[in-house]
């Protein structure tokens, strides 16, 4: 009996000591259980490849353009003129802040000012408001879109910042870094105040930051260190073939020719579409030369792009909204955890939507994405305050006059843990001879 008792307290000390690999093996064999469960469905079997894409496809645009091209920050203007970066823990805020003002109604708008630098930054820091930013500006007819409203279009075209005082609001205010505009529309309607400053107040991680000018480009100055979490995530690889249906309208894959060269297979449907995946890098490209001619005013390239990526057949439940190029006509997606976007040096985790001037469209995107969240044994991130990464930087020779940007993003990394996980690990990166690089890895190359 005594020999049983310490067999079992042994057995309970190593679970014990080795929970972190159980759970990770345990979430990995859900999900490849789950992987063949849908394989092996018996109504799969009776299923053609189109009926298998729409599937997928119906699985993927139950993302609407309301969740893609939300704000990626909020930002917290304290009564005492401090700032704090809000990080959630468990509350998506932005998603909270959405569903709070899509219960407003915003009226009239004016413009209050357009060309000052200290203007913008005083709206931009107004005390006792809560401000919502985009990496780049959005047409007013989408943000229209996101926040239920009906603001006037022809008084306000784009807007990057959304700024909301925290008591007693007559007017938001709408801000785009492009010009330094300023708007405010009025409220007109607005409920209860208590829930938006319970949701800014409550339990969540906040970084000091201050918003600043570096080069007349507005950014997120960290004050302090601060300490990154670093997060692993399972993930999942579809193949080629898998977006036959969805992009080359393949009727049982018929129509559509395939060879191999130079590590990059190549399918073609005539001389309409084609679709090359490299297969050292598992990034795609997919090419449309039948598309029509036409021109798209900024709002429609936003929402036809958003269109097309819900056509493509890959999760979006990470991926916002993160650039757009009017004169390329290049609209860029990119998937975000915590607010923060992620970096691969292969472009895992951003998508292009483009359409050239010869009328091709052409998509980009990885046959990787991120599954589900997994526990790790990792530690945060320890990074310096935005001034010290400067500082390094002059170091080694960089002026700071050509720092075009610098923020946070989270690096792609292989997991030591297994080959079906990646470890996020936060770092700086820095805008530096128009390339975003991480700031530990530029040089001076004159």
């Amino acid at each position: 009996m005594y020999l049983m008792k310490g067999m079992n307290g042994t057995m309970i000390r190593k679970i014990r000591s080795n929970w972190l690999p159980i759970l990770l093996t345990i979430a990995i064999v859900v999900s490849l259980l789950l992987s063949w469960a849908t394989w092996t469905n018996p109504s799969r079997d009776n299923s053609t490849d189109t009926d298998e894409s729409s599937s997928t496809t119906a699985k993927v645009t139950n993302r609407a353009i309301s969740d893609v091209f939300l704000p990626t920050q909020i930002i917290k203007n304290n009564t005492d003129g401090t700032q704090n970066l809000m990080y959630p823990k468990k509350r998506n805020l932005v998603v909270s802040a959405q569903q709070i003002l899509q219960k407003w109604k915003f009226g009239r708008v004016e413009k209050l000012s357009t060309g000052s630098h200290s203007k913008y930054l005083s709206y931009l820091q107004r005390k006792d408001s809560l401000v919502m930013s985009y990496n780049d500006a959005v047409t007013t007819s989408v943000l229209n879109k996101v926040y239920d409203q009906s603001i006037n279009t022809k008084k306000i075209s784009k807007v990057q910042r959304i700024v909301v005082p925290r008591h007693n609001p007559k007017y938001i205010y709408l801000l785009n870094d492009d010009g330094f505009k300023v708007y405010r529309a009025k409220i007109s309607k607005f409920s209860s105040m208590k829930l938006l400053r319970q949701i800014t107040g409550e339990s969540a991680k906040r970084y000091p930051i201050k918003t600043r000018l570096l080069n007349k480009t507005i950014i997120i100055d960290y004050t302090k260190p601060i300490k990154v979490p670093t997060y692993s995530y399972l993930l999942s690889k579809q193949t080629g073939n898998s977006f036959m249906s969805t992009l080359m309208n393949a009727d049982q894959n018929e129509s559509v020719s395939m060879h191999t060269e130079d590590n990059v297979t190549t399918y073609t449907d005539g001389t309409d579409k084609r679709m090359s995946v490299d297969n050292s890098t598992s990034m795609v490209t997919y090419e449309n030369f039948a598309s029509k001619d036409r021109s798209y005013s900024d709002s429609e390239l936003l929402t036809d792009s958003f269109k097309k990526l819900t056509t493509i057949g890959v999760p979006l439940d990470n991926t916002r909204f993160e650039s757009v190029d009017n004169s390329k006509n290049v609209v860029t997606y990119r998937d975000y955890v915590g607010g923060i976007p992620i970096y691969n040096s292969n472009n895992y985790g951003t998508m292009t939507v483009s359409y050239s001037s010869n009328n091709v469209q052409r998509y980009t995107f990885s046959l990787f994405s991120l599954q589900v969240p997994v526990p790790n044994k990792l530690d945060s991130k320890e990074l310096p305050s935005t001034d010290e990464v400067i500082s390094s930087l002059e170091a080694k020779g960089i002026n700071e006059k050509d720092i075009k940007g610098i923020r946070l993003e989270y690096e792609w990394k292989a997991s030591e843990s297994s080959d079906m996980v990646i470890d996020l690990e936060a770092n700086y990166y820095v805008n530096y001879n128009n390339q975003w690089v991480k700031y530990t890895d530029v040089t001076n190359s004159d």
